[in-house]
């Protein structure tokens, strides 16, 4: 054996071993469990295989850019898996050395595990769509790909509009009128003129809600028959949103079998089902975020506005700034850095982002006024302030007698030390509202003053704070909220009324509720974290196929997702709910469509 060799092989020895250490630490195990010993032969075995320690010819060798998109992409993920993973990899050691041990050996094998298997997929995902067709024995060289071409099959956009609204339909009939919640309740008795107006859930979903339910109620008389009115028209307006967007997407190129996986993509997540009946403004959000998504797919990949395109991005251009309050920052985000791509051929781009822009501010100002909308508490936009804050008073941090006077003439801290839950900013906003709101509205300079000041003096107080708050849209955790079944308990006399498999219904709910707890890899895209984290794998892939001279279209479409999870990690009102993430969501499956045509657009 040369030296070389013995080298690698050493190397290998080591690489398996802080693998196996980490998932030892991370999974579980105990020291002594023989599967970790197979599981450290396999991986040996591995290593072997794709670094090498010998001349042999089965070898396998990667590219310089494959290796660099491979360590940046396994770099971020270590970090977010140390953030979701940090109370685990001391390995529940008090020695601190130990600790300090278990923790290096822990993060670098997480590392060095991301780092191989990222490097072998964008390897052999870039190999296989960009092959030079020379190289394999032909004289052939790549064509540029016309920009669309497929054809929009009207036929077959309506055909599987249906098919997604007869499997929505069982669930629908079983939860009969459809899912509702407390904000759900709020919503509608807003839309049914029991309580005032009032912009805390936004004012456009209230008022849609509110059109369906009277036309339902106008035509039957029945307070279920108006709920269920506005959940079919939901229910149909997503079969035609997902239908729109697979079927765009046929257009660009995507074959019939990836367009029966995006179809498969929404149904067998059990909670686009569950959202499709349920009576929340993030399900319309979402449908709305993911066809202006492919709009913008489209414009950028043939940059140029057809008809339709301007029509749909009109429609859910105004869905997406006015059916969730940070839709709109998100929409302008994503608009300034499109109209700089644009740039060429911008006039129409910037006419109708102008347009969109004025109609959501002539509706959230003169429209809300004259009809005496009540704004939303200041507080409801400080959430990750007042957890910082409330963390540095529930946990006696540094706080200086001043300072603490001015967070007492809010309300009392007693309510903070008690009530504080890392996570949910409820308590905190309720202490403030409840508390003299008026007050720090009316001195934000002088309270700003105070939490840069309690940031100063108690930062790692902040971080947590604000790592609790967020963290389930960017590390690997399991959302904490996912869906709910059925009219939950109301004042309103309220009741499901189920069609069919009433005996049946809370038993199928059950289980369609705690799927996502017992089957791995398929609940990955359960969590919004790992989504995000899959999207910057998704970039990586990209800009690799840029360089060999594919055009990058899909970054386009990776805007929205990129603004609205900037927006929620600003203000986050809980920690982990699914639905705050929804945009994200839904779009996923087409964004993975998106990134593998990619492949599709060679520029020579």
């Amino acid at each position: 054996m040369t030296s070389s060799n013995k080298r690698n092989l050493i190397i290998n020895l080591i690489i398996s071993y802080l693998i196996t250490f980490a998932i030892f630490n991370l999974g579980g195990f105990a020291a002594s469990d023989i599967v970790l010993g197979v599981i450290f032969v396999a991986i040996f075995a591995i290593m072997n295989r794709i670094r090498g320690t010998s001349d042999a010819s089965g070898k396998i060798t990667y590219e310089r850019g494959f290796g660099v998109a491979a360590h940046v992409i396994s770099a971020l993920w270590t970090v977010l898996y140390w953030i979701y993973a940090a109370p685990r990899l001391g390995g529940g050691m008090e020695n601190r050395l130990f600790v300090i041990v278990y923790t290096v050996f822990t993060v670098a094998g997480v590392y060095l595990l991301l780092f191989f298997t990222l490097r072998f997929v964008i390897c052999t995902i870039s190999n296989k769509f960009l092959a030079d067709p020379a190289e394999e024995g032909t004289s052939e060289t790549p064509e540029k790909k016309e920009a669309f071409p497929g054809a929009f099959d009207l036929k077959r956009f309506f055909l599987r509009a249906g098919i997604i609204f007869v499997c929505l339909l069982p669930l629908f009939l079983m939860n009969y009128p459809g899912t509702m919640t407390i904000d759900s309740y709020e919503q509608l008795n807003q839309a049914r003129w029991i309580y005032p107006y009032y912009d805390l859930h936004p004012w456009a979903h209230t008022m849609f809600i509110g059109l369906m339910y009277r036309i339902g109620y106008a035509v039957t008389g029945s307070e279920l028959a108006g709920i269920a009115t506005f959940t079919i028209v939901q229910m149909i307006l997503l079969a035609l949103s997902v239908s729109y967007s697979i079927e765009a997407l046929a257009e660009a190129g995507l074959n019939k079998a990836g367009r029966i996986a995006l179809l498969l993509g929404y149904l067998l997540y059990p909670y686009n089902i569950a959202y499709a009946i349920t009576m929340w403004k993030d399900v319309l959000f979402g449908a709305a975020v993911l066809v202006f998504t492919i709009t913008l797919y489209r414009v950028a990949v043939k940059n140029a506005w057809s008809v339709r395109d301007i029509i749909i991005f009109i429609i859910s251009g105004i869905g997406t700034c006015l059916f969730r309050h940070n839709g709109f920052y998100a929409f302008i985000a994503t608009m300034i850095v499109f109209l700089i791509y644009m740039r060429r051929n911008i006039r129409v781009s910037l006419i109708l982002t102008i347009s969109i822009i004025a109609v959501t501010c002539i509706f959230n100002g003169p429209v809300k006024r004259a009809y005496n909308v009540e704004k939303v508490e200041f507080a409801h936009s400080l959430t990750i302030p007042l957890q910082q804050i409330a963390r540095v008073v529930a946990y006696n941090g540094d706080i200086s007698a001043e300072d603490m006077e001015m967070i007492e003439r809010v309300n009392t801290t007693e309510y903070l030390r008690s009530e504080y839950t890392p996570g949910g900013s409820d308590p905190t906003m309720q202490w403030m509202i409840f508390g003299d709101s008026a007050y720090v509205e009316s001195h934000k300079l002088e309270y700003l003053g105070l939490w840069m000041r309690l940031g100063i003096h108690n930062p790692h107080a902040y971080v947590d704070a604000y790592i609790d708050q967020t963290r389930g849209y960017y590390t690997t955790m399991q959302p904490e909220q996912t869906e709910f079944y059925g009219l939950l308990p109301n004042g309103d006399d309220l009741y499901n009324a189920p069609v069919f498999l009433a005996t049946k219904r809370i038993k199928i709910n059950e289980i369609l509720f705690k799927i996502h707890n017992f089957l791995p890899v398929y609940s990955i895209l359960y969590s919004p974290g790992a989504c995000l984290q899959l999207m910057m794998l998704g970039v990586a892939l990209i800009l690799t196929a840029m360089k060999k001279g594919c055009r990058g279209y899909a970054l386009i479409a990776y805007l929205p997702m990129a603004a609205l999870t900037l927006t929620v990690l600003i203000a986050a009102p809980l920690c982990a709910d699914l639905r705050y993430a929804y945009g994200l969501m839904i779009s996923f499956p087409e964004l993975i469509a998106m990134t593998f045509l990619t492949y599709s657009f060679k520029t020579s």
